[in-house]
């Protein structure tokens, strides 16, 4: 969110917050939980790095929660989305979930709702959507998902590569033998 939105205090608390995450997650998890008690009107950036310390800090459920959390304030909110998308592609291994989660992140960015960064936020949600498609064998979608996001960021290498991974897996795939017929 861009600083300008932010007030102040929620301002102060995400660099403090930052500042003391790396070596203490649990000081910051407890700096973020005292502010949000004070209820304040927009605790969304907050919450979103609440969530990335619990996921820094491995407690995955929890980081879960909490972007469930920001998604009930705000259903579009791109990060979150791509971020409940990772947890169950990598922690639940339920990659049909993740996909439902990554395609919706995708929408919301081509929708014109993105939290920081547009380019940023949409080449993470559609790069993490096409390496989920790739892993359930549906590269040609993938390809045209990360096609139509270089229509969008023609320079990006990110998507690039990813269309190239997409490509190769596709291919790899076909020149695989065939059992034979009975």
């Amino acid at each position: 969110m861009p600083k300008s939105i932010l007030n102040a205090q929620a301002r102060k608390v995400i660099k403090i917050a930052r500042s003391r995450a790396i070596e203490n997650p649990g000081e910051a998890i407890k700096i973020i939980n005292r502010y949000l008690l004070s209820r304040p009107k927009d605790p969304i950036s907050v919450l979103i790095l609440k969530g990335n310390i619990l996921d820094s800090a491995g407690d995955f459920e929890l980081a879960a929660r909490t972007y469930r959390q920001v998604l009930h304030s705000n259903s579009t909110n791109v990060p979150a989305l791509t971020d409940l998308g990772d947890f169950y592609a990598n922690i639940k291994h339920d990659l049909v979930k993740a996909l439902h989660y990554y395609r919706q992140a995708v929408e919301a960015s081509t929708a014109g709702h993105y939290w920081v960064d547009a380019e940023d936020e949409f080449v993470d949600a559609c790069s993490e959507m096409a390496s989920t498609l790739v892993n359930l064998k549906r590269e040609k979608i993938a390809m045209k998902c990360l096609l139509d996001g270089l229509q969008r960021y023609p320079l990006n290498g990110i998507l690039f590569d990813a269309f190239r991974k997409a490509r190769q897996s596709y291919e790899k795939r076909l020149r695989l033998p065939r059992p034979p017929v009975r």
